[in-house]
Formats: C-alpha cells, sequence, structure tokens
C-alpha cells in the first residue's frame, strides 16, 4: 500500500511545480524548479513523466524547458523515453486514456530534436520506431524526424518521393506506406535495421496488440524476403566479369548482414558450396571478396543451421590456411579473420594462441602455429587435407606451392603412423606421382621441400604395405 501513496505524492508534488512554472517569468526561479523536478525523476522516473505527460495535456507552456532539464540528467534520458513508449502500448479504452497517449506522442516528438536525448534515442531506436509508425495518424512528423534526426536522409527521399509519408497518414494505404519504410531501410542498408528485425521478431512472437504485431510483421516479411533473392544473386558469381562478380558478392554480403539476427538457414551451405572455388580464383580482387563473405556467412550461421554448414567449413579450411601466404595483402588479412571465425565455428581450442600467432608472428610462424592447430582440432580430416594440398603444388603463386609442400610434407612426417591406417594403395600412388613429378614442372624450391620428406614418404609406404621400415 505504500507504493501507491509515494506514487500520488511525488505526482502531486510534480504537478504543484508545473503549475506553479506556469504561472512564474523568473528565470533563476524557474531554473531552481526545473532542477527540483530532474533531481526527484532519478528516484521516481514513472510517477514523474506520468505526471510531466498529464500536465502538457492542459498546458504545454513550460514542456520543452521541462523535457530538456530531464534530458540534462545523464541517467534519465533513456528512463523517459521508456516511460513515454510504456504509455504508446497501453491500449486505448478510455478517452482519458487516449489522451495521454497522444501526449506522450506529442512529447516523443519534441524530444526528438532535444540534444540530450539523441545517443538515447538512437540506443533505443528499433523500438521507437514501430511504435511510432503505430501512432503515425496522431504524428507523422516523429516518424520522419527518426530518420532525419540521425542522418538517414537516403531512406527519408525514398520514402518522400514514393509518397510514403502520405500512405502511412492514409487508412487504405497505411500497410503499403509501412511496407515501404521498410523496403527504404534495406535498399539503403539502414544500420539500425538489423536490431528492428529482432525487435519486430519478439513482438510477432508476443501477446502485443494486433496493431503493432501487424506492423512488425511487415519488417519480417520486406527482410525475410531478401533470403528468397540469395540464390539469383549467386548465380551471378560465375559471370566473366569480375566487376559483376564483386558486385554480387558485396549484394550477398548485405543481405547476410540485415539477416542476422534471424540466420541464413539451409542456403547457408549453397552459400559456402558457391564461393569455395573463389578462394583459389586468379583474380586478387575477386578472392578477397569472396574470402571475406566466406567469413561473413560463417559468423551469422545459428546453431539449429551448423551442422549443415560444419562439413563445408572444413573444407574450406586448408585453402584459408595456403592463402595466409598469398600475394595480395588484402587476401592475407581477410583469410585471417575467416580462419579464425571458422575456429570460432568449429570451437577449436586454444583459440587465443591462434589469435596470438596472426596478429604477432611473421609468416613462417604463423604457417607453422596454423598447421599445429588445423591438425590438433581436426585430427579424423588430416587425409583430407593432405590430398588437397597436392592440388596447390601447382598454384600460379610460388608462395602458395611453397607452403603447400611444406603442409605436405610436415604432415607425413608427423601423422605417418595415423595416415597408415587411412590411406590407400591408390592414395601412396598419388603421392609418389607428385613427388616425382613436381621438380620436372615446378620451380626448384618447391621440389626441393619435398624432396627432404621422400624418406617418410617411403616410411609411409612401406606402412601402408605392411612392409617393416628401415
Amino acid at each position: 500500500m505504500e507504493e501507491p501513496r509515494w506514487a500520488s505524492e511525488v505526482g502531486d508534488i510534480v504537478g504543484r511545480i508545473l503549475i506553479w512554472l506556469d504561472n512564474v517569468c523568473d528565470p533563476r526561479a524557474r531554473k531552481t524548479a526545473l532542477r527540483a523536478t530532474a533531481l526527484l525523476a532519478l528516484s521516481h522516473p514513472q510517477d514523474v513523466v506520468l505526471s510531466c505527460v498529464a500536465h502538457t495535456l492542459s498546458s504545454d507552456r513550460c514542456a520543452i524547458e521541462l523535457w530538456r532539464a530531464l534530458g540534462e540528467e545523464p541517467q534519465l534520458p533513456r528512463e523517459v523515453l521508456q516511460q513515454l513508449l510504456d504509455k504508446l502500448q497501453q491500449r486505448r479504452r478510455e478517452e482519458k486514456s487516449g489522451n495521454e497517449s497522444l501526449a506522450a506522442m506529442r512529447t516523443i516528438y519534441e524530444v526528438l530534436f532535444l540534444w540530450g536525448y539523441r545517443e538515447a534515442i538512437l540506443e533505443m531506436y528499433p523500438q521507437m520506431l514501430i511504435l511510432c509508425v503505430r501512432q503515425v495518424h496522431t504524428s507523422v512528423e516523429a516518424v520522419k524526424t527518426l530518420f532525419s534526426m540521425p542522418g538517414y536522409w537516403k531512406e527519408f527521399a525514398s520514402i518522400q518521393f514514393q509518397q510514403g509519408w502520405d500512405m502511412i497518414s492514409s487508412r487504405c494505404y497505411y500497410s503499403q506506406g509501412v511496407g515501404l519504410i521498410a523496403r527504404a531501410m534495406i535498399e539503403f542498408e539502414n544500420p539500425q535495421l538489423p536490431a528492428i528485425f529482432r525487435e519486430a521478431i519478439t513482438i510477432v512472437q508476443s501477446e502485443k496488440e494486433e496493431e503493432q504485431r501487424n506492423i512488425a510483421m511487415t519488417f519480417c516479411t520486406e527482410v525475410q524476403s531478401l533470403r528468397a533473392q540469395l540464390p539469383a544473386i549467386m548465380d551471378m558469381f560465375c559471370d566473366r566479369d569480375g566487376r559483376h562478380v564483386m558486385g554480387a558478392m558485396h549484394q550477398a554480403g548485405d543481405i547476410i548482414y540485415l539477416l542476422d539476427g534471424e540466420g541464413l538457414g539451409s542456403i547457408s551451405q549453397d552459400i559456402a558450396v558457391s564461393l569455395r572455388p573463389f578462394i583459389d580464383d586468379e583474380r586478387d580482387s575477386v578472392r578477397s571478396a569472396a574470402i571475406l563473405l566466406l567469413g561473413n556467412m560463417v559468423s551469422s550461421v545459428k546453431d539449429p543451421d551448423k551442422p549443415i554448414v560444419q562439413q563445408e567449413m572444413i573444407h574450406c579450411l586448408l585453402p584459408l590456411l595456403l592463402h595466409l601466404e598469398d600475394r595480395d595483402e588484402s587476401v592475407t588479412l581477410r583469410c585471417k579473420l575467416t580462419l579464425f571465425r571458422c575456429a570460432v565455428f568449429l570451437r577449436w581450442a586454444h583459440l587465443k594462441t591462434l589469435f596470438r600467432s596472426m596478429a604477432w608472428d611473421g609468416s613462417t610462424q604463423l604457417m607453422k602455429c596454423a598447421w599445429k592447430c588445423l591438425m590438433q582440432n581436426n585430427k579424423s580430416h588430416i587425409p583430407k587435407f593432405l590430398f588437397q594440398a597436392l592440388e596447390y603444388l601447382e598454384s600460379s603463386q610460388t608462395t602458395i606451392r611453397h607452403s603447400a609442400a611444406l603442409f605436405i610434407g610436415n604432415t607425413i612426417h608427423h601423422y605417418c603412423d595415423f595416415l597408415s591406417e587411412t590411406v590407400t594403395e591408390d592414395g601412396i600412388s598419388r603421392l609418389y606421382e607428385a613427388f616425382q613429378e613436381v621438380p620436372l614442372t615446378c620451380d626448384r624450391t618447391t621440389g626441393h621441400i619435398l624432396n627432404r620428406y621422400y624418406k617418410w614418404l617411403q616410411k609411409l609406404r612401406n606402412l601402408v604395405s605392411g612392409s617393416a621400415f628401415d
């Protein structure tokens, strides 16, 4: 019983201060009273904010001064906005509550222009946008300001030139207007969109009122339609024009970013399969874009989809490791990021050791560390990695040929006994063929590296055929 009494007393005190402010002109006295109201709000934010909203129904002479004073207290802007949004969410069953909802909407519009609330507005943007769109019949200007205030002018212009503001003001075209807002934010890759999408999903899955759920569903539908565009975009990866390929990869990356809160579903596997050949593309820019997109994709995969993608990512590990020695610096850097993201995705042990090596070691030490991590965390796939590496002995990049030869030699040397249990006679023949042909077809250094490990290949052959090794 104590709390309602306190609420009544706080509301009464604030009401008296506000009435007094309406009749006092002395700047110092007004400043003192506003400061007192702000201090009271620190302890009783709900009571103070609701009293201020109620007071603006009868008089808004001091409204801007009042909200500015509350916004100057660092702890208050978010609390003030939350109370105003809570008021908007209340069902308007009575005329009084409808009037208060209108006053709350008007207050939100006013504080959008006050600097003290800027940080809180950006932080709460998804919740504010959806609720303000719902209340748009009372204030289209508030929704406009939510685009102009943070500087989202491209989205604003797109909505304006398609008569979006008129649509959301109309009963007949309201739904189309909401969809237009969502599409404008998608088109210009609005930084708030992933958070808005998450907020919309929460609303759709909750017990919110139907009107609010319908708005949220519109945002969900528009964003999820992006997933349907991915197959056509991935088809463009095969275009002969490198600029078109990069453009398609950037488009796919934008969609992955926007779908971050929802995940990609089974199409993530298709993306990984499509990108795999481009890790070795001869065009530096395409190679770099593909590796970055692969990393972005794997970091966006949600738990239910992980088994679908896991095998494809394992297939990409060896190419990523070898391209740590790529001639193009941007490819090397993106390989580090993507390989590390794959390691996190696959739950490798010793991630900190790998990160430190990527960040501070030279290329020789990094390759040793990455090889060790790859072997220790994927022992069952070592034969696959070994035979993948054979393909890179014919790489057009000298450094990658050398790295592939070292990888093959070290793997046979250190995992000879393990490989003897899985490698077949055909596999041994392939290895011998590579060791014998490389000195004839590649640079001398690659052949010299392989030759250093020739005795370990002989040991492996003897183990596979059941012979003893001298």
